[in-house]
């Protein structure tokens, strides 16, 4: 991956939470390089990555549920503890020649290119 490259931005912002009269609202961002050139070694770790995750959502579809609605609630000990369960750690994709950086790449490849904006 190129030293210059543009990020894919995901941000998650968690209910409000009240403090007294005041209604507070956290927001996690996370930045994440998106690489500026893709070879077929890459496509080939993007399609494990892909493939790794069908595998974990179709294996175990509560347990990925229950994953997704911990991230909707902003419990982010309840996500862990569910992700490392599932193996969905980049050295869990790494290991089995994923890396899941790739998943990210194509999330914002697809949303990008519709042009939402």
């Amino acid at each position: 991956m190129s030293q210059k490259c543009t990020s894919v931005t995901i941000g998650i912002d968690t209910p409000d939470v009240e403090i007294g009269d005041l209604k507070v609202q956290r927001e996690t961002v996370f930045k994440v390089p998106m690489p500026m050139k893709c070879n077929e070694g890459d496509l080939k770790i993007m399609k494990t990555d892909l493939e790794l995750l069908k595998s974990v959502i179709e294996g175990n579809p509560k347990e990925f549920a229950s994953l997704m609605e911990s991230v909707a609630k902003g419990d982010a000990a309840t996500a862990k503890l569910l992700s490392n369960g599932l193996g969905l750690s980049e050295e869990d994709f790494k290991s089995q020649g994923g890396g899941w950086l790739w998943v990210i790449a194509a999330g914002a490849v697809l949303v990008y290119s519709q042009k939402a904006y």
